[in-house]
């Protein structure tokens, strides 16, 4: 019989790569039985022990199929079949096998529960992980929100005093003179606005001198 070591589940097990459920009765009927039920031997107490690790796999909630059994023990379709087929006629008449598969079911059951005892904490803590997870993703959502508004805020702001200098230009500004605006713009070349405002200021001085004299 293969050696069983205890895990983090709180029972023994053979081989933790293996289908666990399947692993764990393994590990109890092998117990019981004091055999290895992958022993091809047809001894008599290997193939019971087979036989009542089948058993007690169909008598679950989720009964596993002839197949998946199969798989696991490496037994063909037929195999598994017949051994359910003769289970209940074994169970009838013969006591050393019908107390056994009272221990084992005994035994399969507790176990079965403290499984689903931790799978139950596994999955809540993971649901507390993805919920803190959540929680984290929405408050970097609502910072990067607010740096948003504050930044749309900064902007408004800037362009608000942009029309307001706009506006104040607007108000400076004479219908009357849209002749000369017009002729400014168009006339002066970039870079000799300096110039053209020291010639402008040259003709308007002479202008509004002769005016002065003429009167």
């Amino acid at each position: 019989m293969e050696e069983q070591v205890k895990t983090s589940y709180g029972f023994k097990v053979l081989d933790e790569r293996k289908d666990t459920t399947g692993n764990i009765l393994q590990a109890i009927v092998e117990d019981v039985f004091e055999t290895n039920i992958m022993d091809p031997k047809r001894l008599r107490q290997n193939v019971d022990a087979r036989r009542m690790f089948g058993m007690a796999l169909r008598s679950m909630e989720k009964p596993y199929t002839f197949a998946r059994i199969g798989r696991y023990l490496k037994k063909d379709h037929a195999t598994i079949l017949h051994y359910m087929k003769t289970s209940e006629s074994i169970l009838q008449t013969d006591v050393d096998f019908k107390n056994k598969y009272q221990e084992v079911k005994e035994r399969f059951t507790v176990d079965l529960k403290k499984l689903n005892s931790i799978k139950g904490g596994i999955e809540e803590q993971s649901h507390r992980g993805d919920v803190l997870r959540l929680k984290e993703y929405i408050k970097n959502l609502k910072e990067e929100i607010t740096s948003l508004k504050d930044n749309a805020n900064t902007d408004v702001a800037i362009l608000q005093g942009k029309i307001n200098r706009r506006n104040t230009e607007l108000k400076k500004y004479n219908v009357r003179y849209s002749g000369l605006y017009k002729t400014i713009n168009d006339r002066t070349k970039a870079g000799t606005e300096d110039l053209i405002q020291r010639k402008l200021n040259t003709l308007f001085n002479g202008v509004y001198s002769e005016v002065i004299d003429c009167y």
